[in-house]
């Protein structure tokens, strides 16, 4: 079921351009050509270079070369979508932001207000944090507002990547070498430029922490069980991902019946128009599982130690199923049917959302079924692979509402003044590690035992959160249900 994706969900990701800069920035050497960038209030960024070229569902090859500088004062085209803006095919651009005082390198965060930092030598190569944006697979970019954690000696990249059916597809006459999740592979080929070019701009290539809400945290997922991304990235930070949901399972696979797009002629859809595609994605869009790049359902994958040995911080909010069931194509009643036999027991545990609402109850259900239950899975694998997995559990209150919405964990990451968020977020992107100076201390997922940073008001444990509804939930089987 695909149906209308709320526009308060999806403006979540879509972040206005920043203001005019007011002078140009340093001249960094790439393998490409030289880039310029502009200069605001202490951050430069570099707007809009091509990181790799694609044809139609094609994977990613080599980005064109330039002589001479080339000025990066603006976003590159976005990848086609129902949004306002001017998308084109051609859209895997990517950009850099880059403090031009380093306030704070590799110091730990000292309270959950960011205060004052320290004054730290220009010449310490800096901790990279990847962005992977958000959208559901079928809308979004990599415009952003990073200045306050740049300004505090991060340098920040975001990319654009396929989207949709340009992003995600199968067909029929695709035997099991041929990609289908061609967006997954845009964002293994921007990590690969990363590493390429990053020290250029001052950056770290052995500190690269990448990161996404949503759509973007279940990229971070997949790029952590993608066998093309394994030593591109040292820390991921999955906000919101959604590996233990069920991904469409590629034709290819045997026993599948294709659909009806991957029974339609390639040489018709060659001829569609990239708005008529996008037309035809109504909802939420999924990866396939079952080709080369993503041969299983993501948690199967960290659950048999197919996922790369890094560090690892996941979770997901309090109320993240308000919108989204609906964007994922859902009704009240038609997500409920999917508890089958466990509707009753789903009544008890969930009784206090059931008095106020059916509607609340099904909104929180699906936000726990989601995303809570795929943290809870991700951060559990890492034990088998000697990593450490941490755990939050967002539940800042938000007037009007019976707990945090989805994404809104994301604003304070990005938060200007700073939050609690943003404090270990920093520690983790610059050591891999939470944790530093007077912050409670967050314990990874240890002996089965899974250990929460809960945000409320202020930030604090819980060893068994949500326990009896994750362990029923996590009892449905739900993943194997497609």
């Amino acid at each position: 079921m695909r149906c209308f994706l709320p526009a308060l969900v999806l403006a979540v990701f879509l972040v206005p351009a920043a203001a005019a800069p007011i002078g140009s920035g340093d001249a960094v050497p790439l393998r490409e050509g030289v880039a310029v960038g502009v200069t605001r209030e202490g951050v430069t960024a570099y707007l809009g270079i091509e990181y790799a070229r694609a044809g139609r569902w094609e994977a990613p090859g080599p980005a064109p070369t330039w002589e001479g500088e080339r000025l990066f004062d603006h976003y590159g085209a976005i990848a086609p979508q129902s949004s306002e803006g001017a998308p084109s095919e051609d859209c895997l651009f990517l950009n850099v932001w880059k403090p031009e005082q380093s306030e704070n390198v590799g110091k730990p965060e000292q309270s959950e207000n960011v205060g004052q930092p320290e004054q730290s030598e220009r010449d310490v190569a800096l901790p990279v944090l990847v962005w992977i944006h958000g959208g559901g697979f079928r809308g979004g970019s990599g415009a952003l507002s990073p200045e306050p954690i740049v300004k505090r000696g991060v340098i920040v990249v975001s990319f654009n990547y396929r989207l949709g059916k340009l992003g995600f597809f199968d067909h029929a006459t695709w035997d099991t070498s041929h990609p289908r999740n061609f967006g997954m592979l845009d964002m293994v080929a921007a990590l690969g430029w990363v590493q390429r070019n990053i020290a250029a701009f001052g950056g770290d290539p052995d500190r690269v922490t990448i990161a996404g809400n949503s759509a973007g945290g279940m990229g971070v997922q997949l790029m952590m069980v993608a066998e093309g991304a394994r030593g591109l990235f040292s820390g991921a930070i999955a906000q919101a991902g959604y590996g233990a949901w069920p991904f469409p399972t590629a034709c290819c696979v045997e026993g599948v019946e294709p659909g009806e797009d991957a029974l339609t002629p390639m040489e018709e859809l060659r001829k569609k128009s990239a708005a008529e595609l996008v037309g035809e994605v109504e909802a939420f869009w999924l990866p396939f599982r079952g080709s080369g790049e993503l041969p299983e359902q993501p948690v199967h994958l960290f659950e048999s130690g197919k996922v790369a040995r890094v560090p690892y911080l996941t979770g997901a909010n309090s109320y993240d199923g308000q919108h989204t069931m609906f964007g994922a194509g859902f009704t009240v009643a038609t997500f409920l049917a999917l508890l089958g036999d466990g509707l009753g027991t789903a009544k008890t545990l969930y009784a206090s959302d059931w008095k106020v609402s059916e509607a609340q109850a099904a909104q929180r259900i699906f936000g726990d079924l989601r995303y809570v239950m795929s943290a809870r899975a991700t951060a559990r694998a890492m034990q088998g692979v000697g990593q450490p997995g941490y755990l939050y559990y967002y539940d800042v209150p938000t007037p009007g509402l019976p707990g945090a919405p989805h994404a809104s964990e994301f604003r304070a990451v990005f938060a200007d003044g700073g939050s609690a968020v943003q404090s270990y977020w920093l520690n983790f992107v610059r050591t891999g590690d939470p944790n530093g100076g007077q912050l409670p201390e967050w314990e990874p997922f240890e002996s089965g035992q899974p250990a929460w940073m809960v945000f409320r008001e202020r930030p604090g444990k819980a060893s068994g959160l949500l326990a009896s509804k994750l362990d029923f939930l996590d009892g449905l089987d739900f993943v194997s249900r497609d």
